[in-house]
């Protein structure tokens, strides 16, 4: 996991509900680059774990020959909290327990780049589209067009850029469990931490070419539904999926165990990623079934 000094603290950014902070920083090799620092209470990160969302997801989409902007893990030291305390509201020091300022921050690099509108059409090739679709599908994304209403994603010149993936792989979350038991109408005695059940029930839907995700509110849902040859749609991402390997995914979350980065249901997410890559064939028809019957 590549880590970074912060050198200087730049100025809040504009949107976002965690109000991320542009930073320069600089890495191993000397190289200062500025990079967009995120906060997150402990009390969000207890419940639903946005950083290691985002480090997982992004090692994901990277294996999916999918953009993101590069990962890293950064520490804040005491003088700069000192010298900033005025000027960001998570420095403040009512506020510096609420966000634990003393572990590892994640940030993400700094890209120049347009954000992807509602109704914007690109000369793209339809599996620009589709593999993104299948991705999302993939680690439950409910925030590319759904649960905000924003698309997350960028553009430049090289093409679509996925950012924002910490409303993802809701089922390890311990905010989302009850309510996604109670959506699956499973018995709540039955509930044990990690819980089986639920991705049991994951499982069973993607075997019979189903799913619990909501794929309607899909920023690319209409775009893909209306495409004629919806058979070859997700081969490109089938053929990753297939090849995807497991034990190297494995040894990535190993490790930010040093970090701290590491929960107990990393073990059903595990489990949920090695059914897919086993089962990449029923993965992609329960895809093609969202498109047909949406």
């Amino acid at each position: 996991m590549k880590t970074v000094e912060i050198t200087s603290i730049i100025k809040k950014m504009q949107g976002g509900s965690t109000e991320p902070i542009l930073i320069d920083a600089i890495d191993d090799t000397g190289l200062v680059s500025p990079y967009v620092l995120k906060l997150y209470k402990i009390s969000y990160e207890r419940l639903s774990y946005p950083t290691l969302k985002e480090i997982i997801v992004a090692y994901l989409a990277n294996e999916f020959d999918l953009r993101t902007p590069d990962v890293v893990l950064t520490s804040l030291s005491d003088d700069l909290i000192k010298v900033n305390n005025k000027r960001f509201s998570q420095f403040n020091i009512k506020n510096q327990k609420e966000y634990n300022l003393s572990t590892p921050k994640v940030a993400f690099q700094y890209m120049t780049a347009q954000t992807v509108g509602y109704n914007d059409e690109f000369n793209f090739n339809i599996s620009e589209y589709s593999n993104i679709y299948a991705f999302d599908f993939l680690v439950f994304n409910n925030d590319r067009g759904g649960h905000n209403n924003k698309p997350n994603l960028l553009i430049d010149d090289s093409g679509f850029i996925l950012i924002d993936h910490e409303l993802t792989l809701n089922f390890i979350d311990n905010s989302n469990i009850v309510d996604s038991v109670l959506d699956l109408e499973i018995d709540l005695t039955q509930l044990e931490y990690p819980n089986p059940i639920i991705l049991d029930n994951i499982k069973t839907s993607i075997s019979n070419g189903t799913t619990k995700y909501n794929y309607i509110k899909h920023l690319f849902f209409n775009k893909l539904r209306s495409f004629e040859n919806k058979q070859e749609l997700f081969n490109d991402f089938t053929y990753y999926l297939e090849e995807f390997s497991t034990t190297r995914f494995k040894l990535f979350l190993e490790t930010l165990i040093p970090f701290g980065l590491t929960i107990e249901s990393l073990s059903l997410l595990l489990d949920y990623i090695t059914f897919i890559q086993k089962n990449a064939k029923s993965f992609e028809n329960t895809l093609i079934n969202s498109l047909s019957n949406g």
